[in-house]
């Protein structure tokens, strides 16, 4: 074991010897940055290395490290390198990769795995991060995630969250937050101390630490922690890179800052690096500086995107998201729709997965299940799924508290990582804070008149609402202003190409809600592409993006009076800023089985600007065979091509 070790240790200490030597240079995060175009520090800063967090698993599972939140102040590609520097006597794990942003391992025997991990930006490595994991062999104890560090302004509020928080057997968790320290003379508390998302009112300068406990009823996990620093002037800016995404090669991937922020509400402007892709990748984001830049996901494999935000004065921490664009089958990508804040004893709560979606467009299963709720709930003896297992589902909050849902989606060959919801029951004696909703993201041509909507925005008490947006980046040089700050539905002008995002908060009278983000993309030239789904409850429209390559496996039956064909697909083009000729329309089955087509769209046809088309991939029955169906079509002005390739087969 101790040979193991030492033989781990001197073959990182080698690494860093030929990675350049130390630098002791300071991370730039902190300083002056222009707020138009970000510029990356000229001295080469030492890449930093996250491991990421520790693990409690069950003997045998298969484990999942993740580097992917490792990052470079220059904004250099990285490469990784792993070692497992410690596991028990008698284990035979080994890593399926020494380079891969996430590497995989089975903890075979009961014990501890240590994984240590070097990352180097092409000119010095940095320095090591481990990350511990614990294997159990009955029940492996919980892990508890207290949500990430942030500055804000003295005097607000925040939100912790633990609903990262895991637990490797599924068990029910319950929560206990605990204030460590706090700034003297502070009379701070924690408000629902015991729930997923407490509350915090932050009164003085300082930091303020937390910890976060959780139990799955049988043992309490490790202490996380947290801290909140609270400033008198700026505060940093918080990134937020958006959510892992899962594609099909050669997708067109799209990326969305849209949720940072900025505590004392400043004008943010974007950094965006590409990480890290696969080997023999040429891809590259269609922009550094956009709120959504796009590239295009040409080989299979990991891509790490990264992204810092300015606020004019100081620069926020480094985010990253992960994509994983696959060759085959892409797992689906589950979406348990927005938190809610509901009157207690109200029946019908509503769940909506609608959102949830499939890179190679399959139809997808649901499975809804309670992660937490309150201890007197009449649903604390029946923690597992809940009896709907649809698209849209409900349940009833009968006492007050936190109800967390959580969301698997399958594709009918794999699931998707779960999604989580969370549903804050409020008595009736007590104010609900309201919930705000600044309306769907529109695509508009440069010169445009927005019309922003929040009458989306509810309140559980019914109480009126009064509204506060704030225009919180803009393309360089834009002078758009909103008509106003304080009604429902404000105005502004786009009048650059370039993305604008809009920030509202309602008040119920008593609290204010928190911020919700609606980004409005100005651009003389684009042809969306939308995939068009009836999962049950209507039409779901789903972005696609051109250009677009699916590759799927179609199964349709029909018993009875049918149709002469079946819809294999529908999709839609909306053309934004000028208009689109649709090109080379083709249909065709390679077996010779059947003879399929494109309905509602053909040569030559003109997308008008601000106009749509829907269209469906359709074929006849193949009575039981498998027929290789083939539909495409081109963007004249673009080059930009739609292919959509299906094994298909019906009875």
């Amino acid at each position: 074991m101790n040979s193991r070790i030492l033989f781990c240790a001197l073959a990182f200490a080698a690494l860093s010897a030929c990675g350049g030597g130390s630098n002791n240079s300071a991370d730039n995060g902190g300083a002056v940055v222009p707020p138009v175009t970000p510029s990356i520090p000229v001295a080469n800063t030492a890449p930093v290395a996250q491991a990421g967090p520790a693990q409690s698993v069950v003997v045998g599972s298969v484990v999942t490290l993740d580097a992917s939140t490792s990052s470079d102040a220059n904004g250099d590609a990285l490469t990784y390198k792993w070692v497992i520097s410690s596991k028990p006597a008698s284990s035979a794990a080994v890593l399926d990769s020494l380079s891969a942003v996430k590497p995989t391992f089975t903890a075979d025997v009961e014990g501890v795995y240590v994984a240590t991990l070097m990352v180097n930006d092409g000119k010095i490595s940095s320095e090591l991060s481990s990350v511990t994991v614990a294997a159990s062999v009955a029940n492996a104890p919980p892990v508890a995630n207290a949500g990430q560090s942030m500055t804000i302004v003295a005097g607000m509020g925040i939100m912790l969250d633990g609903s990262a928080s895991s637990d490797a057997n599924g068990d029910i968790l319950t929560y206990k937050w605990s204030l460590v320290s706090k700034p003297a003379g502070s009379t701070v508390r924690i408000v629902d101390a015991n729930s997923v998302r407490p509350y915090v009112g932050v009164d003085l300068p300082g930091a303020y630490e937390l910890s976060l406990v959780v139990n799955d009823g049988k043992v309490d996990s490790a202490p996380a922690f947290v801290t909140t620093t609270a400033v008198v002037g700026n505060a940093r800016p918080l990134a937020n890179a958006g959510v892992a995404q899962n594609v099909l090669k050669g997708n067109t991937v799209i990326l969305d800052g849209s949720a940072s922020s900025d505590a004392n509400g400043d004008a943010l402007t974007y950094y965006w690096t590409l990480t890290y892709r696969p080997a023999g990748s040429t891809a590259t984001l269609s922009s550094a500086t956009l709120v959504k830049p796009s590239f295009i996901a040409d080989k299979a494999g990991t891509y790490v995107a990264t992204l810092r935000v300015w606020d004019a004065t100081t620069s926020s921490d480094s985010m990253s998201v992960t994509i994983t664009a696959t060759s085959t089958n892409a797992a689906p990508v589950a979406n348990a729709g927005v938190d809610q804040r509901v009157l207690a004893g109200a029946y019908g709560v509503i769940l909506d997965g609608r959102g949830s979606s499939d890179a190679d467009g399959d139809n997808l299963s649901y499975k809804w299940t309670f992660i937490s709720v309150p201890a007197n709930s009449m649903l604390q003896p029946f923690p597992g799924e809940l009896y709907r297992s649809q698209a849209v589902s409900r349940f009833w909050a009968n006492v007050p508290g936190t109800y967390v849902v959580s969301l698997v989606v399958n594709d009918g060959t794999v699931d998707s990582a779960p999604s989580t919801a969370t549903i804050i029951a409020t008595a009736s004696s007590t104010n609900a804070e309201p919930m705000a909703n600044a309306g769907i993201d529109q695509v508009v041509a440069p010169g445009t008149t927005v019309r922003l909507t929040g009458l989306g925005s509810t309140d559980a008490d019914r109480d009126v609402l009064t509204y506060r947006w704030q225009l919180k980046s803009k393309p360089a040089g834009s002078a758009a202003v909103l008509s106003s700050l304080t009604d429902a539905q404000p105005t502004f002008v786009a009048d650059m190409a370039g993305d604008y995002v809009a920030t509202l908060i309602v008040n119920d009278g008593s609290v204010n809600s928190g911020e919700d983000n609606v980004t409005v993309t100005a651009t003389p030239n684009l042809l969306n592409l939308y995939q068009v789904q009836d999962n049950g409850a209507g039409p779901v429209e789903t972005k696609a993006g051109l250009p677009y390559l699916a590759n799927a496996t179609v199964q349709k039956s029909c018993s009875g009076s049918c149709a002469a064909n079946f819809t294999v697909d529908t999709f839609k083009v909306a053309a934004a800023g000028t208009s689109f000729m649709i090109t080379n329309v083709t249909a065709v089955d390679s077996t010779g089985k059947v003879v399929p087509a494109i309905v509602g769209l053909v040569s030559g046809q003109v997308i008008p600007a601000g106009s749509s088309a829907t269209f469906s991939l359709v074929s006849p029955k193949t009575n039981g065979a498998t027929a290789k169906l083939s539909y495409k079509f081109f963007v004249a002005e673009t080059g930009q091509s739609f292919v959509y390739n299906a094994d298909f087969t019906s009875n």
